[in-house]
This record gives structure tokens, sequence and C-alpha cells, in this order.
């Protein structure tokens, strides 16, 4: 099922009052529409792809302060409990998911089959992404980065 510019435009008026915005612009690059979260702290960017279907959403988690544009520096003795939290965070979230791609970025992604969508749906998913943003972002950033912290947890939890 092709969507709309019109159902496009339809979902994206969805998420305003949520502080979503189209970022730079009010048409895809490359087929991905490109907005932006602004957030308590910070502002979040997401990227949207509409396919045949599927409405894939991403967020890389925005690395800290002074750190390169597209790096995420995560300690390598926190890698290993860094991705256990992911899996098991996972297991309590609705709708979306956290995952580590190989360059070891962090993204928050929310899948959602064309068959159900709606702008109710998308706005619904738009409503989980931003308190998986809002509430795991900070505490991903220091697990990511202070082995302390991986090694407090490690113990708590029992993990390898």
């Amino acid at each position: 099922m092709r969507i709309s510019l019109e159902s496009i435009g339809a979902y994206f008026a969805q998420i305003e009052p949520l502080h979503w915005f189209p970022f730079g612009g009010a048409e895809p690059i490359d087929g991905v529409w490109h907005l932006v979260y602004h957030g308590v702290l910070r502002d979040f960017h997401i990227y949207v792809v509409f396919d045949a279907e599927w409405i894939y959403l991403q967020c890389p988690l925005p690395a800290p302060p002074k750190a390169p544009a597209r790096a995420y520096p995560i300690a390598e003795e926190c890698r290993r409990v860094l991705t256990d939290y992911l899996l098991k965070l996972n297991s309590h979230l609705f709708m979306a998911k956290f995952a580590l791609d190989e360059e070891g970025q962090i993204l928050l992604s929310v899948d959602i089959p064309t068959s159900i969508l709606n702008p109710s749906t998308f706005r619904l998913a738009a409503e989980a992404m931003t308190t998986y943003m809002e509430r795991y972002c900070y505490e991903i950033q220091v697990l990511a980065q202070d082995p302390h912290v991986a090694q407090l947890l490690q113990q708590h939890t029992g993990a390898p």
C-alpha cells in the first residue's frame, strides 16, 4: 500500500502537539523524512521511512557533548553490560525497541505495519518513542560510558 503525501501530512499533524516537527524542510531526502522532537533537555532526530508494507521510525540516541557527530562512545568494558541491559529493557517496552548497530550507534525504533496504520496509531508510536527517549537516553548514555556503573549493574543483576 503506497502512502500518499496527504496521508503523511495527516500523520505528521498528529504529532506536532508532541513537539515533533519536520527538520530542514518538509520534503524527504532519498525517501527518508527527517523529524526533530524538541525534548525537555535536548533535541532528538527521528528518521521516518514509509514503504509499501511498513513504516519505520528510528532515532539514533544523541551522542554526549564533545563526541564526534556519528560516534557514540561506548567504553569497551561497558559493551556487554549495555547490550544485555538493552535486550532486557526491550522486553518491557511497548511498540519500540533499542538496538546497537555495528558502528556502536544506539538506536530507538518503532516499526508499524501499513495494514494497521492510521493517524492515531502513528501518534501512539510517536508517544511511545517520546516517552522512551526522555526516560532512558541519559541512563543509557551513562551506562555506555562509565565502567563503574556497568560494573555495579553487572553485580546487581548477576550478569556474566
